[in-house]
Parts: C-alpha cells; sequence; structure tokens
C-alpha cells in the first residue's frame, strides 16, 4: 500500500497475511528458480503523470533497485515491477504475481518533501524502500514461506535486510525512508484500519535496523525523541534475528541467487 498512508519478528512457520491485493495466489506454488524481477511501465492517460513516468524512468531508481533485487534472489516465476497511474498505493497482486508502484504516490510523496531537506535523496529512498517491501511480499507468496508476526512487519524486515546488504548507499536509503516516515507521521493522521505499523514506529524501527546492524557510525540516529537510547541497546538483536530469519527462509526456499 501507499507508504504514506500507513518490530521486531523472529520468521517461522506460520503463514499471515499483509500488504497484497485481495485475490488467491497465481499459479500453482513454488516451481524452479530462473524467474526475476522486471520492470515495466503503463502509460498513464493524464498528461502530467506521464511527464512523471518519464522523471521515474530518466531516474533509474526502480531499475536499480530492481537490479539489487536480482543480484540477491531467484524467483521460480518473473514477477513484473510495473510502474502505472494506480489509486490504490504501491501494493503486491498475487493473484496477477506483480507489484505495482504508482506514479500518484510519487507525486504524494514530493508534495510531502516540498519544504524537507535533502528531498531528492529521501524521494529515492521511499522509491526503493516501496519496490524492496513489495518484493518482500512477492517472495513470501511465490514461495509460500510460512513465517510468524505480521506480514507488514516481516516485509519491511526484507526492505532493511536489502538495504543494509547495500552498502552505503543502501543504508543511505533506509535512513532516507525512515525520515520520509517521520515526515508522513507529522503530516497525516494515523489511519485505524491501516495494517501496517504507524509511521513513527517504522521510521524508528528502520533507523534500529541500521543501527543494530553495526555496518555505519549510526550514533546519529539516537535521539530521545525517535530512537531512544534505551531502544537501541536492542538493536544488534533486533538486526540479528531479522537477518538470521530472512535468511533461513531464503535458504530454506533455495531462493538465494
Amino acid at each position: 500500500m501507499s507508504w504514506v498512508r500507513r518490530g521486531a519478528v523472529v520468521l517461522v512457520p506460520l503463514v499471515l497475511s499483509g500488504c497484497v491485493a485481495l485475490g488467491g495466489s497465481g499459479g500453482d506454488g513454488p516451481g524452479p528458480g530462473g524467474g526475476e524481477f522486471v520492470v515495466t511501465y503503463e502509460e498513464p492517460d493524464d498528461p502530467d503523470l506521464r511527464s512523471v513516468a518519464a522523471e521515474v524512468a530518466d531516474g533509474g531508481v526502480v531499475e536499480e533497485a530492481v537490479e539489487g533485487l536480482n543480484d540477491f534472489v531467484v524467483l521460480p516465476v518473473d514477477v513484473p515491477v510495473v510502474v502505472r497511474s494506480c489509486t490504490d498505493g504501491a501494493l503486491y497482486d498475487p493473484a496477477e504475481r506483480e507489484i505495482q508502484v504508482c506514479l500518484e504516490d510519487v507525486v504524494e510523496t514530493r508534495e510531502l518533501l516540498e519544504d524537507a531537506d535533502d528531498a531528492a535523496a529521501t524521494e529515492r529512498g521511499i522509491l526503493v524502500d516501496t519496490v524492496d517491501h513489495e518484493a518482500g511480499h512477492a517472495l513470501l507468496d511465490v514461495y509460500e514461506m510460512e513465517f510468524t508476526g505480521r506480514e507488514e512487519d516481516v516485509a519491511d524486515q526484507f526492505s532493511a535486510l536489502v538495504g543494509v546488504r547495500g552498502g552505503d548507499q543502501g543504508l543511505d536509503d533506509l535512513e532516507a525512508a525512515a525520515y520520509g516516515y517521520e515526515l508522513s507521521a507529522a503530516a497525516y493522521e494515523a489511519d485505524p484500519t491501516d495494517e501496517h505499523a504507524s509511521d513513527t514506529q517504522r521510521a524508528v524501527t528502520y533507523q534500529c535496523y541500521v543501527y543494530g546492524s553495526e555496518e555505519r557510525d549510526a550514533e546519529h540516529l539516537v535521539d530521545e525523541d525517535g530512537l531512544t537510547e534505551r531502544r537501541a541497546e536492542s538493536c544488534w538483536e533486533e538486526w540479528g534475528d531479522l537477518r538470521e530469519g530472512w535468511m533461513r527462509l531464503l535458504r530454506r526456499a533455495d531462493a538465494l541467487r
């Protein structure tokens, strides 16, 4: 779902649902590997959105995110990542086995970031997080992975895993996405029907994963109004549980590249 309208979980057997379109899984379950995420664009009717689509394509951020995913995991079938006009927000559709990225979300993001610091870097981080989060849903579906916890949290954890393995740029993207969630929390009222954690929780949790991964000096993320010192003390354990849980799922599915 759209990132602007919206914990640590150990991944072990038990299937739940999450930020996915309603409908059954396409196909007959996992098959031989060899598939990958594939970026496509659908031309919108709205001329303004056509220019947004051209800017997204020229920026290459979606393609870069998908390249990182395909370097990390293999799928039993190709999963399109479709950039299109859509009003229901970014999501993974299990019936079509496709990820959709909405141009309207990009427009909304730009409005949110109009007066923000590092708007371009934050927009990039939000877009990368959107693709990686929905890719987490796709992996859970196409491999029929079993886990405990809320699927939305598990998809966030996959996004964090991909970000941390992406080195400095991936860590920058995670921090940027966290900043985006902070701004979103300040700009929008919480939706009690949203299946995601609150934007404030998601911001702090991403900061915790960056801090706990110990891949960079992240003391600047510790703040009494966000990632508190007390929470930071447990972040290395939260990150370790995330990493081991997702890697266990990927190895069990033979999904690692």
